[in-house]
């Protein structure tokens, strides 16, 4: 006889074993007309991994799969690690860009000391552009992302296309921070350009100094080192140069969730899960 999704406290039980505790999911996943819930067995010494069982009981297993995945990868994005990001896209850290564009744009580009180099002042003005539309891209993804969690735990159900809701934001997000860097990583080299302009026409001094000063920030080695740490957390760089946006997104949502399958791989479901149809699977 089939059970009832919400016997799964009770089914949870009759499966405990000594030393044991139980953790049952609040979530629950729908698929078409079907209603998964996830009981969690652990130690009381530790929540790491542990046991699981599922219900319907008789899942099976090629499904139970499918299942665990998906409830493992709903805890990691209702983390919300996204949050990181969309608090630092919204403070002003790039406040001195955006006052070294206006300076550019107000006085400089046009001033007559600066013909030879207006082509690299124009460039710096798209690359700081670039930069801030990053980050206002960042900030909207973010409140699409955290309105989709915020009904899934008001709700406490979700399917898998919420999931995916969840995992093209984050995708798109680790996308764009890698696009960021990457044109940040330019702006250090055409700043290195326009500080040899400078040096050679003797603009350190008098009108320009603060802009001369600036520019010499922006060039340093140190500058460019710290975006490079920063990308290396993305995948490698000369790859993701070459990829497409949508190449980017999806190599950005594998790179964030290949723990879990590398971790939590097959033979782990196997060991793990106390759902019959696993059983019979490991008596094969």
């Amino acid at each position: 006889m089939v059970r009832d999704n919400m016997d799964i406290t009770a089914l949870a039980k009759e499966h405990k074993r000594f030393m044991e505790k139980i953790d049952v999911s609040p979530y629950v996943l729908h698929k078409g007309d079907s209603h998964y819930r996830r009981a969690h067995f652990y130690k009381l010494t530790s929540k790491l991994y542990g046991s699981y069982l599922f219900t319907p009981i008789d899942t099976k297993y090629d499904e139970i799969k499918h299942i665990f995945y998906q409830f493992v990868l709903l805890d990691k994005y209702l983390e919300n690690e996204l949050s990181k990001v969309n608090d630092y896209a919204s403070k002003d850290y790039s406040a001195s860009y955006y006052d070294y564009r206006s300076e550019i744009k107000g006085k400089l580009i046009h001033h007559k000391d600066f013909s030879l180099l207006v082509q690299d002042l124009e460039e710096m003005v798209r690359l700081i552009d670039f930069v801030e539309a990053a980050l206002e891209d960042i900030k909207k993804i973010y409140r699409t992302h955290e309105a989709k969690i915020n009904d899934i735990v008001k709700n406490e159900k979700f399917s898998d296309c919420d999931l995916e809701v969840l995992q093209f934001g984050v995708g798109k997000v680790n996308a764009i921070q890698f696009r960021q860097g990457a044109t940040q990583k330019t702006i250090c080299q055409v700043a290195r350009k326009v500080l040899s302009f400078l040096d050679s026409k003797g603009m350190n001094t008098g009108e320009f100094k603060g802009f001369y000063e600036k520019t010499k920030i922006m060039s340093l080695p140190e500058s460019e080192t710290r975006i490079d740490q920063s990308l290396k957390k993305l995948g490698n760089y000369q790859e993701n140069v070459q990829l497409s946006d949508d190449e980017l997104i999806s190599k950005m949502i594998r790179l964030y969730e290949k723990d879990f399958y590398t971790a939590l791989d097959e033979e782990f479901i196997r060991r793990r899960v106390r759902n019959p149809s696993v059983q019979e699977e490991n008596d094969d």
